[in-house]
């Protein structure tokens, strides 16, 4: 994949994020983290029509039995805000009584910040210790409109406080797993802003950081260029209904598929590309250790993933780990359940790639990023291993762990450039739990756009199976 493919790859999510979420009208580029959060709590909000007034009275009173109904005046608006829990979800509500919306720009401005915790990324609105992905806050404003309901799964217990003359809700979440990052969710409501200020928070946050963080939370007026991204919740809402929910459905690689190559044989990556690149994938080797290969070459990411597990010792030998599969519950009625845990072995698989640009012209900045899945053989097709609905706590990332040569940093994946018929070799790494090694395959994508077609010409399935 060179670099003009890349950059389709990140303008595509990036529109996705802007145009079906936000709606920004300034340029603003996500993490992968804010993303995946902000993709898990979209999915929990539920949307509800605004009943007839009498209607709306007559509910309200009804819930006193399982919420306490709180009304907020603000400068120019009144707020009903019903907290109420069902199970293992807890349903935060608010009516703006009004219906006018504030449209002003602000900047979130937070007073105080454990020490140690700094901002990822200018304007990101994530904070954490040393630049961590795990735990950490998560914020996220979101703009009141008429009504709202911010739905929080998996919730074991909340409180409601007053901080600042502000409504707040901290939710205590437990999905019954043992991989739990962020543990907690707030929401915190400026009532003359008309703003809902969300945030995930992580368990290496103590109750007293996030109290504080909380009570030093503030809004700012701002400019276009100074003010923080605020997702207007109404068009939100308007947009999930227009474009719906994304189709999930896959279907199966066919078994005759001309996308399935073998180990030697060559393929050609000539989709949505100036120039033309071929692949030929050699030499594929199973290693009982790393021992023997260059340290500087592995991905940071794989490594720090194998210790997490426990599957890597100190002096960077494989170590048996627990791996645990579970059933995924639904988060209102049912926690997820843990179904058996087995202690596995891992393996590096190595293989050789030769690149070649058959084109005549220069390919810029080659990126050089498969991805290994496992595959079963369901009659005359192939398919994912994931069975719906469970989900196992793997040490394998599916994601490049040793690439030589490779770029620095954010580049890593950058093997350099290739002048027409010019060509070269690129070691390539994977983790693989021992029990996967006859199901592995090589997904190798040329495009930036997601096809739930395992058929679709933009990708090839390298069959690197081992007995």
């Amino acid at each position: 994949m060179d670099a003009k493919n890349s950059n389709q790859m990140d303008e595509l999510a990036e529109k996705i994020a802007l145009e079906d979420f936000d709606e920004l009208h300034t340029p603003h580029q996500f993490s992968e983290t804010y993303t995946q959060k902000k993709k898990k709590f979209m999915e929990e909000i539920v949307m509800k029509e605004k009943a007839k007034k009498k209607k709306r009275l007559l509910i309200t009173a009804a819930s006193l039995l399982i919420g306490i109904p709180t009304t907020v005046y603000g400068a120019n608006e009144i707020y009903d805000i019903v907290v109420q829990k069902q199970n293992y979800e807890v349903k935060v509500s608010l009516d703006n009584q009004s219906h006018e919306k504030n449209n002003r720009l602000y900047k979130l401005q937070l007073g105080y910040l454990p020490k140690g915790m700094k901002e990822d990324e200018k304007g990101s609105m994530e904070y954490s210790f040393n630049k961590s992905d795990l735990g950490g806050f998560t914020f996220t404003l979101y703009r009141i409109g008429k009504h709202s309901d911010f739905n929080t799964k998996f919730a074991k217990n909340y409180q409601e406080k007053e901080i600042n003359g502000h409504k707040a809700v901290i939710v205590k979440t437990d999905s019954g797993d043992d991989r739990e990052v962020d543990n907690r969710e707030t929401l915190l409501f400026f009532e003359k802003e008309g703003i809902m200020l969300h945030a995930y928070v992580g368990e290496d946050v103590s109750e007293k950081q996030l109290l504080k963080v909380l009570k030093n939370a503030a809004l700012k007026p701002a400019t276009k260029a100074t003010a923080s991204d605020i997702t207007d919740y109404d068009q939100m809402l308007e947009d999930d209904e227009k474009y719906g929910k994304p189709d999930t459905k896959v279907t199966p690689l066919q078994k005759d598929s001309k996308q399935i190559v073998s180990v030697g044989q060559t393929f050609l990556d000539e989709e949505f590309m100036d120039s033309q690149l071929s692949y030929t994938i050699d030499n594929v080797k199973v290693n009982d250790s790393i021992q023997p290969f260059n340290k500087d070459n592995f991905n940071d990411v794989g490594m720090g993933n194998l210790r997490d597990k426990g599957a890597l010792s100190k002096d960077n030998k494989f170590v048996p780990y627990k791996r645990n599969l579970y059933k995924l519950g639904d988060g209102t009625n049912s926690l997820n359940k843990l179904i058996k845990s087995d202690k596995i072995d891992m393996k590096f698989v190595t293989f050789t790639a030769t690149i070649k640009n058959v084109s005549a012209q220069k390919a810029d900045e080659i990126y050089m990023n498969p991805s290994l899945v496992s595959l079963k053989s369901t009659g005359d097709s192939w398919n994912f291993t994931k069975p719906e609905m469970m989900d196992e706590t793997t040490a394998m990332t599916g994601e490049v762990d040793y690439l030589e040569p490779h770029g620095k940093g954010n580049n890593y994946y950058n093997i350099g450039e290739l002048a027409p018929s010019e060509s070269k070799k690129v070691n390539i790494g994977f983790f693989v739990d021992r029990d996967k090694l006859n199901s592995m395959f090589l997904k190798v994508q040329t495009s930036g756009f997601e096809n739930k077609d395992m058929n679709a010409k933009d990708r090839h399935w390298v069959d690197l199976r081992q007995k």
